[in-house]
């Protein structure tokens, strides 16, 4: 997981990419669509294992855990002075 701010005149920072957390209701609810569980263990889980609802590379939970990711178009404007791309760790 990872996340994506510009940094625009003013202050004004807008998300452009939305964290693929279990917790997120339209996350549970596709999980659930799909044949999975999201279960509570400290934090939100998918099938009692995975903290995040999206990834590559977790064969087990193939289909379930889907590797498509959020994503947001949005123009560049002479006011952006920056984008900040950071890891989950970050965020």
């Amino acid at each position: 997981d990872g996340g994506a701010l510009p940094g625009t005149a003013g202050g004004r920072v807008e998300p452009l990419v939305r964290t693929h957390s279990p917790a997120r209701e339209d996350e549970k609810a596709r999980i659930k669509a799909a044949g999975g569980s999201v279960v509570w263990f400290g934090t939100w889980r998918v099938n009692g294992t995975l903290g995040v609802a999206r990834s590559i590379g977790d064969r087990p939970q193939r289909g379930i855990v889907i590797p498509d990711p959020d994503y947001t178009h949005r123009r560049v404007s002479p006011l952006d002075h920056f984008v900040l791309l950071a890891t989950d760790g970050l965020f």
